[in-house]
């Protein structure tokens, strides 16, 4: 074998050996995160007092991967319960105030790098009774409320799929006057932010001087599933055209 060739050869082979570690540096990340708030909460008869009493609270926080790491941590402390979680590439967290009747929950999942998967999901619970005084019979009431609610979802080439969950509840004696799940998924190189405020106002009848009770329930979830080429598989393709090429250019002298 000629000189000229041997060395056309070990620079295919070292062009072909950086392709694949400035390709595998190169990718980006695929992230999906979630976050919901529950605020504000009023509810207004159009006649008489209400006595509110908040009676608990509770919170989940969950995150697992497809490297088999599974961490859930849930909580009931009254009057303040708060959840935080993370496993490699994802986490967690909720928190629900039974004292100022608020609530929050957020998920990330972040893979840089990575031929995986990962998801996480924050929740949390709020529940009170409430009294209406001051008349007989029944009351028209109003109940208003605020839900804001995030998602940021982006991909690059190599990201599969991205998606995010947001779940928005509240109920009166069991009976949902505000039921909201919003879906939002992506595929490959491409990405999504949407931002909503749910500003609830519905008018309910109610019987005066009768326990009432009202739930609230926030969900926020994420998932991600990347996968990056194995840089052996850029080298070898490099490689393979470096020799072809100088086979050719071999066969073409000798014509």
């Amino acid at each position: 074998m000629s000189r000229k060739p041997l060395r056309l050869i070990v620079q295919v082979v070292l062009v072909g050996l950086l392709l694949g570690v400035w390709s595998t540096a190169a990718y980006a990340d695929a992230i999906s995160v979630s976050a919901v708030t529950f605020s504000n909460l009023q509810i207004t008869p159009a006649a008489g007092t209400v006595t509110f009493t908040p009676t608990a609270s509770s919170t989940v926080a969950l995150a697992t991967n497809s490297l088999g790491q599974t961490a859930p941590v849930m909580s009931n402390t009254f009057p303040i319960a708060q959840s935080n979680t993370a496993v490699t590439f994802a986490s967690s967290s909720a928190v629900a105030n039974a004292n100022t009747f608020t609530a929050t929950a957020n998920s990330l999942v972040a893979l840089t790098d990575c031929t995986c998967a990962a998801s996480s999901a924050g929740q949390a619970n709020l529940s009170a009774t409430f009294v209406i005084t001051g008349g007989e019979g029944n009351v028209n009431v109003n109940i208003s409320a605020l839900f804001t609610t995030m998602s940021s979802l982006m991909t690059d080439q190599n990201g599969l799929f991205d998606q995010s969950q947001v779940i928005t509840t509240l109920t009166v004696d069991g009976v949902a006057i505000f039921d909201v799940t919003n879906v939002f998924n992506i595929t490959t190189n491409a990405s999504d932010v949407q931002s909503r405020i749910h500003q609830v106002s519905e008018a309910v009848t109610l019987a005066f001087n009768v326990p009432h009770t009202i739930s609230i329930h926030i969900h926020a979830g994420s998932f991600a599933e990347h996968q990056v080429p194995e840089p052996a598989t850029a080298v070898l393709l490099v490689s393979g055209l470096g020799f072809m090429a100088g086979f050719v250019k071999k066969r073409r002298k000798g014509v």
